[in-house]
This record gives structure tokens, C-alpha cells and sequence, in this order.
């Protein structure tokens, strides 16, 4: 049976001065986003300075927002698992969003532990590093200056050869599964973490096409063990 695409609408919010209610005051900012709700809102960037913004007020902001179904899930991005565990204590947290990839690890230790104890979902962004697991990145590959790949560990030498060696150990099972590598990687990325979510990015409609067509490819399980046991020997 096809998967069904689901679109959702979601807003992020950073630090600014003022109360969280200001974010969606009504009547404008929901009649301008053309909804009467948003189904996440995510705080995008925790504060460093709790005594400027205490984290009780923002979740009794976005709790009221929720009670008055202007949103439907309270979300935050960029956390730590106190962060996580403080959202809880003063009310409510459904869903984080953090940076992971199968070269960026990290929460799986740091943050996937207090997600599993408190009931909280995990949505995952920058999946494909960056363009750096799409398979169409060389080591001759340049970026402009400012460019934050040129920052990005990942597409470090060394990081930036064990990835491309990665993806070419896999050129048979996307002859097998009739995909990309870029879709591989989707799928794979979603069977690393039970529940998880993958936000993938795009810049043109092609792009957007060919990371749903990750949906479709059913790994088997000896392929999934095999992929996840490369990844483990990189990381």
C-alpha cells in the first residue's frame, strides 16, 4: 500500500523580547500564514540566559497557545537534555528537533535516553549532512567563502572520504532498490532511531520529488543490519 505524504504546518521562534503569546497574536499572524493553527511550534534556539527569559514563562506561553488551539504541539530545537526535562517539569514537550545524520550522532546518546523516558518524539533535520550524502559530493567539490560546509566537520578531509566510501560500498543495493543514494540514506536514517522523523530540505521541486520517493523503499532486514554496521564502523 502507497504511503500517504503528509504536509504539516510548523513555525520556529527565537529569541526576542516580549512573550511568546506576542509570536501568534490574533488576528494577524495566523490570517497571514493562511491557517487558523500551526500543528508545531518550535522554540528554534534555547536561551543561554535563563534569568532573561525563564524557560517556565515560555512553556506557560506556548501551553496557553496550545489550550487555545492555535497550536497543536509544543516543540524545541537546538536542546539539551535539562532543557527537555525543564519543558516537561513546567508543562509539556511533544517533539525536539535536533541535527542528525548518519555521520552526525549525536543525540543518540545525549538526548535519545530523555526522549524515551519522558515520551517525547524526535524530528531529525539535515539528514543528508548538507548535500555531503547525496552521493554527489567529491573531494574536488569546493564551497564559496562563508559557506558553513566549509565549517562543517563532516566535509572535512578525512570525514569527507570515509563518507564517499561509504556511499559507494552501497552503489549495489540502489541498483537493488531502484534508488538514489540520497533516498538510501532517507531510508536509513529513518530505521536508526524507532519513531523518528525526517525532515529533509530542498531547494528545487526535483529535490522535494526524489526525497519522498525514500518512502517507498521497504530495506530488507539483513540489508538494514549490514548498512547500520557500516555506518558504526565510521562513527
Amino acid at each position: 500500500m502507497p504511503k500517504r505524504v503528509q504536509l504539516v504546518g510548523l513555525c520556529r521562534i527565537g529569541l526576542a523580547q516580549g512573550t511568546y503569546l506576542d509570536v501568534l497574536r490574533p488576528p494577524d499572524s495566523l490570517r497571514r500564514l493562511g491557517t487558523d493553527h500551526l500543528d508545531v511550534l518550535y522554540t528554534h534556539w534555547q536561551t543561554p540566559d535563563l534569568s532573561i527569559f525563564p524557560l517556565e514563562e515560555t512553556v506557560e506561553a506556548m501551553m496557553k497557545l496550545k489550550e487555545q488551539g492555535k497550536i497543536r504541539a509544543i516543540g524545541a530545537s537546538n536542546t539539551t537534555a535539562e532543557f527537555i526535562r525543564g519543558y516537561c517539569k513546567y508543562g509539556q514537550l511533544d517533539v525536539i528537533q535536533e541535527k542528525y545524520s548518519l555521520l552526525t550522532r549525536r543525540i543518540e546518546k545525549q538526548l535519545l535516553p530523555t526522549c524515551k523516558e519522558l515520551g517525547v518524539s524526535i524530528q531529525a533535520y539535515s539528514p543528508l549532512e548538507q548535500g555531503l550524502l547525496t552521493g554527489k559530493v567529491t573531494m574536488d567539490t569546493t564551497y564559496p567563502e562563508g559557506s558553513t560546509r566549509n565549517t562543517n566537520p563532516c566535509f572535512q578531509p578525512a570525514r569527507r572520504a570515509q563518507a564517499i566510501r561509504l556511499l559507494d560500498s552501497w552503489s549495489d543495493l540502489c541498483e537493488k532498490y531502484h534508488c538514489t543514494k540520497a533516498q538510501l540514506v532517507i531510508a536509513l536514517t529513518a530505521r536508526m532511531i524507532p519513531g523518528l522523523h525526517v525532515l529533509c530540505g530542498a531547494r528545487t521541486p526535483e529535490q522535494v520529488i526524489d526525497n519522498a520517493g525514500a518512502l517507498h523503499i521497504a530495506l530488507e532486514g539483513a540489508d538494514a543490519v549490514q548498512m547500520k554496521w557500516d555506518v558504526d564502523a565510521i562513527s
